[in-house]
């Protein structure tokens, strides 16, 4: 009776020690992990509402940032990139996050990209010009030139009947394109456009939202097998949806929140269109 009472609280004992030492395990931090601090962050100066300016940016992604930055207690530091070196930044380890309109998707998964999130959904758009009613259904856009940017998901969507050639650096110099004539529209997310026809009414207009491509469910990047960072920032992101999206939204995209006021019961409003679920989280985080 005396060993089967000792063999049982033995065995308590060792149940109680590997409680103590799993629950220890994520608290311990990442040796130079992608959360260590300073934790260097690529982000990009050409995206209105994301993401503008060089010194002081502003936006929805650099208000995602410092709150990454706050519940971890850790530096950021914002290095700013080309959409096209998003992928190479975080594989040669020069940025330990990409926060930068990143769409969530399997090509980039297998390039060995990992995601927590997403913090945003939006459809892909056209941007046009203010005074062109041309591109009000698909057929219109057949023989026009559209413009997109070299490594963005809008670069590897086919539009039918579309010259798709034209591919540059970033979303300014597809406007520098389109102001100039040399191109019909511009093809990107649609909050990107829409940040752009707020920071200028009078020259662009968005045009045929959701009818070419697909959602763009954009997220944190970071480099595979660094599970428990990936987690511990879909907690912060969690967090982030639940305390401070709608206001950083309502900041950053006003025309946005006026255009999908709920007014239109069809359509619905700024959150049901553009705020991510708990389920999209679920489904496209923190694979690899």
């Amino acid at each position: 009776m005396r060993q089967a009472r000792h063999t049982a609280i033995t065995l308590a004992g060792l149940l109680t020690l590997a409680l103590v030492t799993n629950c220890s395990v994520p608290d311990a931090p990442e040796h130079n992990g992608p959360l260590s601090s300073p934790i260097v962050v690529g982000t990009v100066n050409d995206a209105p509402g994301f993401d503008t300016g060089t010194i002081n940016q502003s936006g929805f992604d650099i208000d995602v940032m410092k709150s990454i930055g706050t519940g971890l207690n850790a530096k950021t530091v914002s290095t700013i990139i080309d959409y096209a070196n998003r992928e190479s930044g975080l594989l040669d380890g020069s940025l330990k996050l990409v926060i930068a309109t990143y769409s969530i998707t399997p090509e980039r998964n297998k390039l060995g990209i990992d995601f927590a999130g997403p913090y945003m959904v939006s459809p892909q758009a056209l941007l046009v010009r203010a005074n062109d009613n041309r591109f009000t259904h698909k057929a219109a856009l057949k023989d026009k030139s559209v413009c997109t940017v070299a490594g963005s998901t809008g670069s590897k969507t086919p539009i039918p009947g579309a010259n798709m050639a034209t591919q540059v650096q970033t979303t300014q110099d597809c406007l520098n394109l389109l102001a100039r004539g040399d191109t019909d529209a511009v093809f990107s997310d649609s909050l990107i456009l829409y940040g752009y026809v707020n920071s200028n009414p009078t020259k662009y207009q968005v045009a045929l939202p959701g009818v070419f491509g697909e959602l763009q469910y954009t997220g944190i990047g970071l480099t595979g097998g660094h599970h428990a960072a990936c987690t511990r920032l879909n907690q912060l992101l969690t967090a982030f949806l639940d305390n401070q999206w709608t206001q950083a939204f309502r900041n950053n995209f006003p025309l946005a929140v006026q255009k999908y006021s709920g007014a239109d019961t069809s359509t619905g409003d700024y959150k049901s269109l553009f705020k991510p679920t708990p389920q999209d989280m679920q489904r496209l985080s923190c694979k690899l």
